[in-house]
């Protein structure tokens, strides 16, 4: 049981490793930009979506911007850094390495669930300014904030919550690819 246990987490550690390799290749700038465009386009498509006219959409631009900057700062915060490059074979692994990487899998989860805590406060902010300046109907709200979502939404990766993460996170409950399925599934990171 426990070499399943093992070998569970090490696959885990090695589906991530083409995302992480990437990401390393990238440096902040160009990760910076490409984030501000794709930022540009998802307002753009919103705005769109809504119907607004040029004023409106240049208001609504900004406060989206400044929204999805916040969100992303969160991310940054947060983002999970580690080794994900090294070859672990849980055969050659002592009883002992195989509960630290267990363990660190489960620090990895609570802190995508603090993430994604800080992220729907973010997003309750945003909701409750867009609302209170009422320039927006309820129907673009639901563009903004739920239609997005179920499209696949904004965020890095697409296919997230609210806003952009990953109902889930990395590897946390219900795995990276939406509550309940897709990579980690059930339990996350093993």
């Amino acid at each position: 049981m426990k070499k399943v246990i093992c070998v569970a987490v090490v696959m885990m550690m090695a589906c991530a490793t083409t995302v992480s390799a990437q990401r390393q290749r990238m440096s902040a700038e160009e990760i910076a930009q490409r984030r501000a465009e794709m930022i540009q386009r998802q307002g753009e498509r919103l705005a769109k979506d809504m119907k607004l006219d040029d004023e409106a959409k240049k208001a609504f631009m900004e406060e989206y911007t400044k929204y999805q900057q916040e969100l992303q700062e969160v991310q940054g915060d947060n983002q999970q850094r580690r080794n994900r490059d090294e070859q672990v074979d849980p055969e050659k692994m002592s009883d002992e390495e195989c509960y630290a990487k267990i363990t660190e899998s489960l620090k990895q989860q609570e802190t995508a669930i603090d993430q994604m805590q800080k992220r729907m406060d973010i997003t309750k902010k945003y909701l409750a300014a867009f609302m209170g300046s009422g320039k927006y109907t309820a129907q673009q709200l639901y563009v903004i904030f739920a239609q997005q979502r179920q499209r696949g939404g904004s965020g890095q990766q697409g296919g997230q919550g609210f806003g952009g993460q990953r109902m889930g996170g990395q590897g946390g409950f219900g795995g990276g690819n939406g509550m309940g399925g897709g990579r980690g599934g059930f339990g996350g990171g093993f």
